[in-house]
Protein backbone atom coordinates (compact mmCIF):
# COMPACT_ATOMS: atom_id res chain seq x y z
CA UNK A 1 0.00 0.00 0.00
CA UNK A 2 1.23 3.01 -1.02
CA UNK A 3 0.95 7.04 0.11
CA UNK A 4 1.52 10.19 -2.29
CA UNK A 5 1.27 13.97 -0.33
CA UNK A 6 1.29 16.72 -2.53
CA UNK A 7 1.62 20.16 -1.40
CA UNK A 8 1.34 23.46 -4.10
CA UNK A 9 1.01 20.48 -7.09
CA UNK A 10 4.70 19.34 -6.22
CA UNK A 11 5.37 15.59 -4.51
CA UNK A 12 6.85 16.59 -0.69
CA UNK A 13 6.98 12.95 0.67
CA UNK A 14 5.67 9.18 -0.72
CA UNK A 15 6.62 5.80 0.73
CA UNK A 16 4.75 2.53 0.80
CA UNK A 17 4.30 0.10 3.54
CA UNK A 18 6.81 -2.30 3.36
CA UNK A 19 6.67 -5.28 5.39
CA UNK A 20 4.23 -6.51 8.89
CA UNK A 21 4.58 -4.78 11.51
CA UNK A 22 6.49 -1.93 9.91
CA UNK A 23 4.96 1.59 10.03
CA UNK A 24 2.21 1.97 7.21
CA UNK A 25 2.78 4.43 3.52
CA UNK A 26 1.25 7.43 5.55
CA UNK A 27 3.64 7.17 8.72
CA UNK A 28 6.97 5.99 6.57
CA UNK A 29 6.32 9.26 3.82
CA UNK A 30 6.05 11.57 6.83
CA UNK A 31 8.54 10.17 9.24
CA UNK A 32 11.05 10.22 6.02
CA UNK A 33 10.26 14.03 5.62
CA UNK A 34 10.42 15.74 9.13
CA UNK A 35 10.87 18.88 8.19
CA UNK A 36 8.05 19.57 5.44
CA UNK A 37 5.38 21.30 6.74
CA UNK A 38 2.15 18.67 6.02
CA UNK A 39 -0.71 21.55 6.62
CA UNK A 40 -3.33 21.87 4.06
CA UNK A 41 -1.33 19.34 1.66
CA UNK A 42 -3.52 17.03 -0.58
CA UNK A 43 -3.08 12.84 0.20
CA UNK A 44 -3.39 9.79 -2.19
CA UNK A 45 -3.43 6.48 -0.47
CA UNK A 46 -4.24 2.81 -2.24
CA UNK A 47 -5.75 2.18 1.21
CA UNK A 48 -8.20 3.93 3.94
CA UNK A 49 -5.76 4.93 6.88
CA UNK A 50 -6.16 2.81 9.67
CA UNK A 51 -7.83 4.16 12.68
CA UNK A 52 -6.77 1.68 15.45
CA UNK A 53 -4.19 0.68 17.23
CA UNK A 54 -2.56 -2.47 15.99
CA UNK A 55 0.99 -2.71 15.18
CA UNK A 56 1.18 0.85 14.51
CA UNK A 57 -0.81 4.09 16.16
CA UNK A 58 -3.89 4.77 13.37
CA UNK A 59 -3.07 6.82 10.38
CA UNK A 60 -6.17 8.54 10.21
CA UNK A 61 -5.06 10.49 13.67
CA UNK A 62 -1.88 11.16 11.84
CA UNK A 63 -3.44 13.13 9.28
CA UNK A 64 -5.34 14.40 11.54
CA UNK A 65 -2.59 15.69 13.60
CA UNK A 66 -0.62 17.17 10.67
CA UNK A 67 -3.62 19.28 9.36
CA UNK A 68 -4.06 17.48 6.26
CA UNK A 69 -7.01 18.96 3.36
CA UNK A 70 -7.87 16.09 1.86
CA UNK A 71 -7.63 12.64 1.52
CA UNK A 72 -8.38 10.56 -1.93
CA UNK A 73 -8.22 6.63 -1.38
CA UNK A 74 -8.53 4.48 -3.88
CA UNK A 75 -10.26 1.25 -2.05
CA UNK A 76 -11.86 1.03 1.85
CA UNK A 77 -9.95 -1.48 3.90
CA UNK A 78 -11.98 -4.57 3.88
CA UNK A 79 -10.78 -5.07 7.76
CA UNK A 80 -14.10 -4.69 9.69
CA UNK A 81 -12.03 -3.15 12.61
CA UNK A 82 -11.49 -0.39 9.88
CA UNK A 83 -14.28 -0.70 7.11
CA UNK A 84 -15.38 2.82 6.68
CA UNK A 85 -14.15 3.99 10.12
CA UNK A 86 -10.80 5.66 9.14
CA UNK A 87 -12.52 7.79 6.16
CA UNK A 88 -15.50 8.94 8.72
CA UNK A 89 -12.71 9.94 11.33
CA UNK A 90 -11.13 12.31 9.19
CA UNK A 91 -14.89 13.36 7.77
CA UNK A 92 -15.23 14.01 11.27
CA UNK A 93 -11.94 16.03 11.73
CA UNK A 94 -13.37 18.30 9.11
CA UNK A 95 -10.99 16.78 5.99
CA UNK A 96 -12.46 16.14 2.61
CA UNK A 97 -12.06 12.36 1.54
CA UNK A 98 -12.94 10.93 -1.72
CA UNK A 99 -13.41 7.09 -2.44
CA UNK A 100 -12.50 5.52 -5.61
CA UNK A 101 -9.51 6.64 -7.18
CA UNK A 102 -8.18 4.62 -9.61
CA UNK A 103 -10.23 2.07 -8.38
CA UNK A 104 -9.68 -0.97 -10.72
CA UNK A 105 -5.89 -0.53 -10.26
CA UNK A 106 -6.19 0.05 -6.45
CA UNK A 107 -8.48 -3.95 -6.77
CA UNK A 108 -5.32 -5.38 -8.16
CA UNK A 109 -2.97 -3.77 -6.27
CA UNK A 110 -4.62 -4.58 -3.04
CA UNK A 111 -6.00 -8.32 -4.27
CA UNK A 112 -3.49 -10.37 -1.78
CA UNK A 113 -4.65 -7.84 1.39
CA UNK A 114 -8.35 -8.49 0.71
CA UNK A 115 -8.45 -12.03 0.21
CA UNK A 116 -6.27 -12.46 3.39
CA UNK A 117 -8.31 -10.76 5.45
CA UNK A 118 -11.63 -11.64 3.89
CA UNK A 119 -10.72 -15.28 3.53
CA UNK A 120 -8.62 -15.95 6.38
CA UNK A 121 -6.33 -17.70 3.57
CA UNK A 122 -2.94 -17.01 1.80
CA UNK A 123 -3.28 -15.22 -1.94
CA UNK A 124 -1.79 -18.23 -4.47
CA UNK A 125 -0.41 -17.52 -7.35
CA UNK A 126 -0.41 -20.36 -9.84
CA UNK A 127 2.12 -20.67 -12.47
CA UNK A 128 3.16 -23.07 -14.94
CA UNK A 129 4.84 -23.16 -18.27
CA UNK A 130 3.62 -25.93 -21.26
CA UNK A 131 4.19 -26.47 -25.04
CA UNK A 132 1.50 -25.37 -27.55
CA UNK A 133 0.07 -29.39 -27.43
CA UNK A 134 -0.43 -29.45 -23.64
CA UNK A 135 2.56 -30.94 -22.27
CA UNK A 136 4.93 -29.51 -19.02
CA UNK A 137 7.52 -31.61 -19.62
CA UNK A 138 9.45 -34.82 -20.96
CA UNK A 139 8.68 -37.81 -18.68
CA UNK A 140 11.54 -37.75 -16.28
CA UNK A 141 13.80 -35.16 -17.95
CA UNK A 142 14.58 -31.42 -17.35
CA UNK A 143 12.93 -29.50 -20.30
CA UNK A 144 13.06 -25.65 -20.90
CA UNK A 145 9.71 -23.79 -21.69
CA UNK A 146 9.86 -20.89 -20.75
CA UNK A 147 11.99 -17.54 -22.51
CA UNK A 148 13.94 -15.13 -20.10
CA UNK A 149 11.13 -12.57 -20.49
CA UNK A 150 9.00 -14.71 -18.50
CA UNK A 151 11.61 -16.03 -16.24
CA UNK A 152 11.97 -12.45 -14.92
CA UNK A 153 8.33 -11.97 -14.25
CA UNK A 154 8.83 -15.30 -12.39
CA UNK A 155 11.62 -13.69 -10.35
CA UNK A 156 9.95 -10.51 -9.87
CA UNK A 157 6.47 -12.75 -8.75
CA UNK A 158 9.05 -14.63 -5.82
CA UNK A 159 10.73 -11.46 -4.46
CA UNK A 160 6.59 -10.34 -4.09
CA UNK A 161 5.57 -13.35 -2.07
CA UNK A 162 6.39 -14.80 1.37
CA UNK A 163 6.53 -18.76 -0.15
CA UNK A 164 7.01 -20.72 -3.10
CA UNK A 165 5.76 -24.43 -3.21
CA UNK A 166 6.99 -27.28 -5.87
CA UNK A 167 5.93 -30.68 -5.96
CA UNK A 168 8.30 -34.15 -6.01
CA UNK A 169 9.54 -34.23 -9.35
CA UNK A 170 10.30 -30.72 -9.97
CA UNK A 171 12.31 -30.50 -6.69
CA UNK A 172 14.33 -33.52 -7.93
CA UNK A 173 14.27 -33.44 -11.55
CA UNK A 174 15.22 -29.39 -11.43
CA UNK A 175 16.52 -29.28 -8.23
CA UNK A 176 15.35 -25.21 -8.68
CA UNK A 177 17.14 -23.09 -6.66
CA UNK A 178 13.64 -21.07 -6.34
CA UNK A 179 15.53 -17.55 -5.30
CA UNK A 180 15.20 -14.06 -6.66
CA UNK A 181 18.51 -14.27 -8.17
CA UNK A 182 17.14 -12.26 -11.62
CA UNK A 183 15.48 -9.43 -9.68
CA UNK A 184 16.14 -7.34 -6.83
CA UNK A 185 14.23 -8.80 -3.67
CA UNK A 186 14.55 -11.34 -1.02
CA UNK A 187 14.18 -14.75 -1.45
CA UNK A 188 10.97 -16.96 -0.72
CA UNK A 189 10.70 -19.83 1.78
CA UNK A 190 10.96 -22.91 -0.08
CA UNK A 191 8.23 -25.12 0.79
CA UNK A 192 8.85 -29.12 -1.53
CA UNK A 193 5.32 -31.43 -1.02
CA UNK A 194 7.18 -35.14 -0.90
CA UNK A 195 4.76 -37.23 0.48
CA UNK A 196 6.75 -40.46 0.36
CA UNK A 197 9.93 -39.17 1.38
CA UNK A 198 11.81 -39.17 -1.82
CA UNK A 199 14.00 -36.14 -2.33
CA UNK A 200 17.53 -36.79 -1.41
CA UNK A 201 18.54 -34.51 1.72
Amino acid sequence: MGAVFIKNQEIIAEDYHRKFGEPHAERRAIQLSPSVDFKDCEVFVSLEPCCHHGKTPPCADLLIDKKVRNVNVSTIDPNPIIHGKGMQKLVDAGITTAVGLQSSIGEVILAPFKITNLTKRPYVILKWAQSMDGFIARHGNQTKISNPFSDRIVHKWRSEVDAIMVGTNTAMIDNPKLSTRLVPGEDPIRVVIDKKHRIPH
